[in-house]
C-alpha cells in the first residue's frame, strides 16, 4: 500500500492571526516509521490534520506523487483513499453501534459492493488482531480496544498512509504493547505509519527517522542525530532520550544507540579498544 509518496512543501496555516505552520517542509519516507515531535501547540495535530485533508492550509501544499492535493470535494475523495488520519481521542471517531459497521463505514461510503466490504472489514481486523470484537458494541470496549477499532476503521480504507495522533497516549504499559504491536502490523501491511508523540524515549527506539516541529517549521532526520542537538531539543521543549545523555557521558557516540541494549552492546565495542590502547601505552 506504501506505493504513493506524500509531503508537503512551504505549508503554512493560520488560525485568525496565529500561525502554527510556517513554510514547513516534510517527505514522508515511504513504508517507514516517522515520529513527529514536539511541544503542545507546536502544530503536531495541525500538521497532521492538514497532511490528511482535514485541514485546508493557507499557504504551500500537500503533495501526492508530487502533484498538490486539491481540497474541492473530489480532491479530497481521492486523498481520502491515499492517506488516513486517526485522532488522538478514538471517541472523535467511532459512532455506529457496533465494531463491525464502524469499521465498515468508510469502505461503504466508497460505494463498494458488500462482498468487497466485508472483506475489506476481515483484512482490518485481522491486521490489529481485534476480529474476536467484530459484533461487540462499541461502549462495551475498552479504551485500548476502542483506540485499535478506530485504526481499523482507516484501515479499511486501505490507504497507502496512516497517520496517528499520539496513539500511545492513555493507555497503560500493556496497552502501549498491544498498540506498538498495531503499528508493526500496519508496516507489515505495507503502510507507511507516521505517528505524533511526546514520548521521545519511545520515539528513539520505534522510528526510522524523527521530525521536530519548532516555531512552525519542521526539521528532519534520524533520531539519534536530531534528539543528540541540544539547542534543537531545547527550542522544541522536549527532553533528550535518558540513553542518549548516557551515551554522550560514557563518551559513545550516539549514532545507532536506540534503547539500554544498544548502549551497552557500544560501550562492549569501545571497552577492547581503551584496553589495546591502555596495553600499548603500558
Amino acid at each position: 500500500m506504501s506505493h504513493r509518496r506524500l509531503s508537503a512543501s512551504a505549508l503554512a496555516v493560520s488560525f485568525g492571526h496565529r500561525e502554527v505552520l510556517r513554510g514547513a517542509d516534510l517527505e514522508i519516507p515511504r513504508g517507514k516509521r516517522l515520529a513527529l515531535l514536539g511541544a503542545n501547540g507546536s502544530g503536531k495535530t495541525t500538521l497532521l490534520r492538514t497532511l490528511a485533508g482535514s485541514q485546508k492550509p493557507t499557504g504551500g501544499a500537500v503533495l501526492v506523487d508530487g502533484k498538490p492535493v486539491t481540497f474541492d470535494r473530489a480532491g479530497l475523495r481521492t486523498h481520502r483513499q491515499v492517506v488516513q488520519l486517526v485522532a488522538q481521542n478514538p471517541d472523535d471517531q467511532l459512532f455506529a453501534a457496533d465494531v463491525f459497521r464502524d469499521v465498515s463505514f468508510g469502505p461503504l461510503n466508497l460505494g463498494l459492493s458488500e462482498v468487497e466490504v466485508r472483506q475489506r472489514v476481515a483484512n482490518a481486523l485481522a491486521v490489529l488482531s481485534i476480529e474476536d470484537l467484530a459484533e461487540r458494541p462499541i461502549h462495551e470496549l475498552s479504551y485500548g480496544q476502542r483506540k485499535r477499532v478506530a485504526i481499523a476503521g482507516a484501515l479499511a480504507m486501505e490507504p497507502c498512509v496512516m497517520l496517528l495522533d499520539e496513539p500511545t497516549a492513555g493507555l497503560d504499559p500493556q496497552g502501549v504493547d498491544e498498540m506498538v504491536a498495531a503499528l508493526e502490523s500496519l508496516l507489515d501491511a505495507h503502510t507507511t505509519v507516521v505517528i505524533s508523540t511526546h514520548d521521545v524515549e519511545f520515539a528513539l527506539s520505534w522510528a526510522d527517522s524523527v521530525a521536530v516541529l519548532v516555531e512552525g517549521r519542521v526539521r528532519h532526520g534520524s533520531a539519534t542525530e536530531l534528539l543528540s542537538d541540544p539547542e534543537l531539543v531545547s527550542a522544541a521543549r522536549l527532553r533528550q532520550p535518558l540513553v542518549l545523555q548516557a551515551a554522550r557521558m560514557l563518551g559513545v557516540a550516539p549514532e545507532g544507540v536506540t534503547d539500554i541494549d544498544t548502549l551497552v552492546a557500544a560501550v562492549q565495542a569501545q571497552s577492547p579498544a581503551r584496553d589495546s590502547i591502555a596495553s600499548r601505552s603500558a
